[in-house]
């Protein structure tokens, strides 16, 4: 039997606390929710797992009537962090919270 060991090309492993998942190298997450959480929540970004690549963008454009808070409760790297509105109310504004910002 042969065993084959290493990370295929375009692809990196991504930790959760409930899981090790392999993930395309830099494909972008967006926020998927429309109210305040944790970033390491995989259920909060499309995909299911939360951003965490040197390669990879972040964008927290959830439609919302209220401010939403991003809770940073672990560190996290990502190459571009983008902000917007997707419901076009700009007002409410974001937040990134918590004590690893």
């Amino acid at each position: 039997m042969r065993r084959t060991t290493g990370i295929p090309s375009g692809y990196a492993l991504q930790y959760t606390p409930t899981q090790l998942d392999l993930v395309p190298n830099g494909a972008p997450a967006f926020w998927a929710s429309a109210v305040s959480g944790n970033w390491t929540t995989g259920a909060n970004w499309t995909g299911g797992v939360a951003p965490d690549l040197a390669g990879q963008s972040a964008t927290i454009s959830a439609s919302t009537a209220f401010p939403l808070t991003v809770t940073l409760d672990k560190p996290a790297t990502v190459g571009t962090l983008n902000f917007g509105n997707s419901g076009g109310n700009l007002s409410t504004g974001y937040t990134i919270s918590g004590t690893n910002t």
